[in-house]
């Protein structure tokens, strides 16, 4: 079952790099090299939320963004705006847990 996972998440990836590959080779070249250049944003953005200890707060359970901004010792507003960025990313994350040993 586990191998069936992996296939699965390595197959989602692979097709989502498909998708990009041809949505970038039918842009205009600016355009296709402004969201090349803007790629690092969520690596950039996953980091910085690994240095807040974001994760170790999340492992008692949910919290709400003002009771994490509180934990984390940050600026409600400011950390709720961030917040809406990087909350896609978390179907990413759930695969990539359900998949590691």
């Amino acid at each position: 079952m586990n191998d069936l996972k992996v296939l699965a998440v390595k197959f989602l990836f692979w097709l989502l790099d498909g998708v990009s590959r041809l949505r970038r080779a039918m842009m205009p070249a600016p355009l296709a090299l402004l969201e090349i250049g803007s790629g690092a944003w969520p690596a950039m953005c996953l980091a910085t939320v690994a240095k807040l200890g974001l994760a170790d707060e999340l492992s008692g359970g949910p919290k709400s963004c003002p009771e994490l901004a509180e934990a984390l010792g940050l600026h409600a507003p400011s950390f709720n705006e961030s917040y809406a960025y990087w909350r896609p990313m978390e179907s990413f994350v759930k695969i990539a847990m359900a998949v590691s040993p």
